[in-house]
């Protein structure tokens, strides 16, 4: 949303995969937005997997002029959406299912295998009751963390940190028979591992298309004297932005600062 609806709109004419959204509503109408659909279903060597999307309570990561039309229903509401989702997916045949959301735990689990978390620790973005029968498996996002998660009922929770530090890989295995499915593998496969394999084709024409645009994202430009954490580097862009908004609009100047705009990104200095 970072570039406003017609943004989407005019991605989701380029794209040839489905936008998945089944929570992102129209203010006006309390419809959901057209660029959005619930769920696909992806034949994998015959096995049915249907996936969710969703996008979690995530205003504050964002311009907000850039979300005055739409809303987000999380809590009480999203868990309803998923559920009556997933009950048509399976009526519909499908023997698996994921559910990505973009939102996620806010702490960093770098252990060997998976943790264990209970419902309360989840509760903020993910009802465990949906790890009852209506989804199998969550892919998450949002938090930047790392970790492999295991809720009350087994369902795994993957997020893969964040600056390409690495890849959440699952598989699965479906018992047609008696229509039981269950995770086998999950785990963390570090960038260092994943250089090495074979390039995509398709990323690597992106990479190419937007060569000079990426390009820029390795630019100096400043230097420190010393380190500064996250806080620090907040406080002086806050006063910087206080400074022009005031020599340019008086008193007249009003602003809210989001968290997400300024805090530095991991190792959280510069």
């Amino acid at each position: 949303y970072d570039w406003g609806e017609d943004g989407i709109r005019q991605n989701k004419e380029l794209a040839d995969f489905p936008f998945l959204g089944i929570n992102v509503y129209s203010r006006q109408t309390d419809a959901q937005v057209e660029y959005c659909q619930n769920s696909v279903v992806v034949d994998m060597d015959g096995a049915q997997i249907g996936i969710i999307g969703a996008i979690g309570n995530c205003y504050y990561s964002i311009a907000s002029e850039n979300t005055q039309n739409v809303t987000f229903k999380t809590g009480a509401e999203l868990t309803a959406l998923v559920k009556a989702e997933s009950e048509k997916l399976r009526s519909r045949g499908a023997d698996f299912i994921i559910y990505t959301i973009h939102d996620g735990y806010d702490r960093n689990y770098a252990g060997t295998g998976s943790m264990t978390v209970g419902a309360q620790e989840l509760h903020g973005y993910y009802d465990t009751v949906l790890s009852d029968g209506y989804v199998d498996l969550v892919f998450e996002a949002h938090t930047h963390q790392r970790y492999l998660l295991q809720d009350e009922h087994g369902v795994y929770h993957l997020q893969g940190g964040g600056d390409n530090r690495g890849l959440c890989h699952a598989e699965a295995v479906i018992n047609f028979a008696n229509g039981q499915s269950k995770v086998q593998t999950a785990e963390f496969i570090r960038s260092s591992v994943y250089e090495n394999m074979a390039d995509d084709p398709i990323v690597d024409n992106l990479l190419d298309k937007y060569e000079d645009q990426v390009s820029v994202g390795s630019q100096v430009l400043g230097t420190n004297a010393v380190k500064r954490y996250s806080s620090e580097l907040c406080q002086i862009v806050a006063d910087l932005y206080l400074k022009a908004g005031v020599e340019a609009f008086g008193a007249e100047y009003d602003i809210v600062l989001g968290g997400g705009f300024l805090s530095a990104r991991s190792p959280y200095n510069l």
